[in-house]
């Protein structure tokens, strides 16, 4: 992986530390000193994987977004983003792009995600039951139906949607006994739970055949 010289960085430096067993130990350390060069380094060092690779660079992200400002902060946004350009893994590259568009509010460079119009997105959506009104509600769409939608942020909204509705599902059945002789009420609050998971279902549907590139 291609790795970015901290000793052009606008940081000061500061003394190295020796590598602990895991990457979110390292990242947690270094973030609270705010040694951001050194942060994105341990990133640099090692392997990305699904794991506390991808929850390091998450929180790296995070942190030097809203605690950096001017050249200190461009900095690290493009290091962060040669790191998602450089990762080999596909799938995880994706979720990677996503993690970097939500830390920052832009998109790496290169088209990593897929592309859409609102007329693919439309009939997407359809096939799972999710009517062209129903984005509109979560997502912001372009003015005419052959322009390209911006995909991360669809994605992006359509998970944080189906979070809503999963969330939505347990509090309807907080405090309902776990048998079958229930009020009425209780039973129509399950009910309406099973409606509110049925829906969360839809849209990570949505989302994940956005994200990988179906048709």
């Amino acid at each position: 992986m291609a790795e970015v010289a901290v000793q052009h960085s606008p940081f000061a430096t500061s003394s190295p530390i020796a590598d602990y067993t895991r990457i979110s130990d390292d990242a947690a350390i270094l973030l609270k000193r705010q040694d951001f060069p050194r942060a994105l380094n341990v990133l640099q060092r090692r392997s990305p994987d699904e794991r506390r690779w991808r929850w390091a660079f998450r929180r790296v992200s995070h942190c030097s977004e809203h605690q950096l400002d001017g050249s200190k902060q461009q900095w690290m946004r493009s290091g962060l983003e040669e790191l998602v350009t450089a990762v080999s893994d596909h799938p995880l590259k994706r979720e990677l792009a996503l993690d970097f568009r939500m830390a920052t509010g832009s998109n790496p460079t290169g088209h990593i995600l897929p592309m859409y119009t609102a007329r693919e997105l439309w009939r997407a959506a359809e096939s799972f039951g999710l009517p062209m009104e129903y984005l509109s509600h979560v997502t912001v769409l372009p003015r005419h139906i052959d322009d390209a939608v911006d995909t991360a942020q669809v994605i992006i909204d359509c998970r944080d949607t189906a979070q809503a509705h999963r969330d939505e599902a347990r509090r309807l059945v907080e405090g309902i006994a776990p048998i079958d002789a229930v009020p009425l009420h209780d039973q129509l609050a399950r009910v309406a739970a099973d409606a509110q998971r049925e829906a969360a279902a839809r849209w990570r549907a949505l989302a994940q055949r956005l994200l990988a590139g179906q048709r």
